[in-house]
């Protein structure tokens, strides 16, 4: 090991240690003032009334079977690798011989090329390598000859999975089941999100500080909100989300006589800090096994901490990441090759960025990255801890519907 390297390595240890010991330090007049301010229970008045996830997203392939209405439903799987591996979803229908649909990853490994080519081996799977982006998605999926409403759309390619997500819906795609994986670290009430920048390349995530992707607060606002009279959150499984179009749930009982333009506002939408405590927090199967391993995060999570506190420890957590001094690097040398051209210079992107439309960022510190992120306060101020006793007090769960639309 490098001096230099060594040298960052013992900087970020003492700044654990630090901010750990700070954090015990205040952690009882922070327990207390939290005690004071925490919102109603269920069985208090004024308690939401909100329907709950889904008890478990356990198998969720098979409990959805019935509702394609298809033996080979069109299932789009943007992140493939091999196409089995870390329990890939998608192979539960990919696999079959008979499957059709649509899988890309990144080019790169001619074994994992030749791993997806043997266990998507049906001709009705359309395989691609290449990098994916908004600007050249929807010609991808009309190559494919995508219906308009596939089955199961799932992506996980650790950085603008969003905007992507986002041109995909734009361009009419309403698939019935979308699966995406959520940036974990940031809970719920922190909005995080990797976004396109087609001047920049982004040279992916390093397992030091795990600064990828989208948070459940960024997934549940586009699906959850935006499109929220269509699609319904169905649950958390780990570090996955699950939504729902409205064709294939269950209208619960409680919002059937609700109108069409109501029903965020009032129950239709499950609780996303609910579904992150039940299927995040309490996965029995989720132990760390994902874990970082330089700096320790967990007390992003912790409720007595005030937010904006929380908050600027993940500004730090950035700005800091192994993941920002490689794109810095890459920023770096493309510069360099620039200059040597004679072309304009690039400067870093502003961070962080609000969302469009969004709240303006107060921070005690504004910082340049080389690739932009967004990294905010939502509105919602929910506890992670004992949510579903807070924000889901209809007797109701979220459904599958019982027969395909």
């Amino acid at each position: 090991m490098s001096g230099q390297r060594a040298g960052w390595l013992l900087l970020a240890v003492l700044a654990t240690i630090t901010v750990c010991h700070a954090l015990q330090q205040q952690l009882p007049e922070l327990i207390q003032d939290y005690n004071q301010r925490v919102p109603p229970r269920c069985s208090a008045a004024g308690a939401a009334t909100r329907v709950r996830p889904l008890e478990t997203l356990r198998n969720w392939q098979q409990q959805i079977s019935h509702l394609s209405g298809s033996a080979s439903p069109f299932i789009i799987n943007i992140g493939a690798g091999d196409g089995v591996g870390l329990g890939d979803p998608c192979s539960y229908w990919l696999t079959k011989p008979d499957a059709a649909g649509l899988a890309i990853d990144v080019p790169g490994s001619s074994h994992l090329q030749q791993k997806l080519v043997q266990n998507y081996a049906s001709l009705g799977v359309v395989k691609n390598w290449t990098y994916l982006s908004p600007d050249n998605v929807g010609a991808f999926l009309a190559s494919a000859s995508t219906p308009t409403a596939p089955f199961v759309y799932k992506i996980d390619i650790d950085s603008y999975d969003l905007d992507i997500t986002q041109k995909v819906l734009e361009l009419g795609y309403r698939p019935k089941f979308i699966y995406v994986e959520h940036a974990y670290n940031f809970p719920p009430g922190f909005w995080f999100k990797v976004r396109y920048d087609a001047s920049r390349p982004w040279v992916g995530w390093s397992s030091r500080d795990h600064v990828f992707g989208n948070s459940a607060s960024a997934w549940h606002e586009l699906l959850g909100w935006r499109y929220g009279t269509e699609y319904t959150l169905l649950g958390v499984l780990g570090n996955n989300m699950l939504f729902g179009h409205k064709t294939v749930v269950q209208l619960p009982k409680l919002m059937r006589d609700t109108k069409k333009a109501d029903r965020v506002a009032n129950g239709w939408q499950p609780s996303l800090q609910c579904a992150y405590e039940q299927g995040f927090l309490n996965y029995s199967a989720w132990r760390g096994v994902d874990t970082l391993n330089i700096a320790d995060v967990k007390w992003w999570t912790w409720d007595a901490i005030p937010r904006e506190q929380r908050l600027q420890g993940m500004i730090d957590h950035v700005q800091f990441s192994y993941t920002m001094k490689r794109a810095g690097a890459m920023h770096r040398r493309r510069n360099l090759q620039r200059k040597q051209l004679g072309e304009p210079l690039q400067a870093p992107g502003a961070y962080p960025l609000p969302a469009p439309g969004g709240p303006p960022v107060a921070l005690s510190r504004v910082v340049s990255l080389p690739y932009p992120v967004e990294l905010r306060l939502d509105d919602n101020s929910l506890p992670l801890r004992g949510a579903c006793a807070i924000d889901s007090c209809a007797p109701e769960r979220v459904a599958f519907a019982v027969a395909p639309p």
